[in-house]
């Protein structure tokens, strides 16, 4: 399984990494997305989960979710957004599949992240 993780705190994107690859699972991070084309780079990556920072670019990772929704081929793909702040309805009604407060209970969210891969494609 693969995760995706897009935050623009490269601190925050190595300490996920760190944590999922001790679950054994494969992880790729980036800062931002290039062009804002979040298709492309899902296509160019290929994730089963996707952890998305609520505050990249502004409010940007609103957007990302609409378009991976819309989109034929990633519109069921799982995303997890993370935030400092609870933004917790505001990313659901924009249509993440899952929610996690900043700073982190590891397991609150490994659970999160193995009930997303579990569910896979289908939210």
């Amino acid at each position: 399984m693969k995760i995706l993780i897009i935050d623009d705190d490269p601190t925050t994107c190595y300490l996920i990494e760190s944590l999922l690859k001790t679950e054994k699972l494969e992880t790729e991070s980036v800062t931002h997305v290039r062009g804002g084309d979040i298709i492309a780079l899902l296509n160019a990556t290929r994730p089963d989960l996707l952890i998305l920072d609520f505050h990249l670019d502004g409010e940007q990772s609103l957007k990302y979710i609409k378009d991976i929704r819309l989109d034929s081929k990633w519109g069921g793909l799982p995303v997890l957004v993370t935030s400092g702040i609870d933004h917790r309805q505001t990313a659901y009604d924009a249509g993440a599949s899952g929610f996690v407060l900043k700073p982190f209970v590891w397991q609150e969210f490994l659970s999160q992240v193995r009930r997303l891969l579990k569910v896979g494609h289908s939210t």
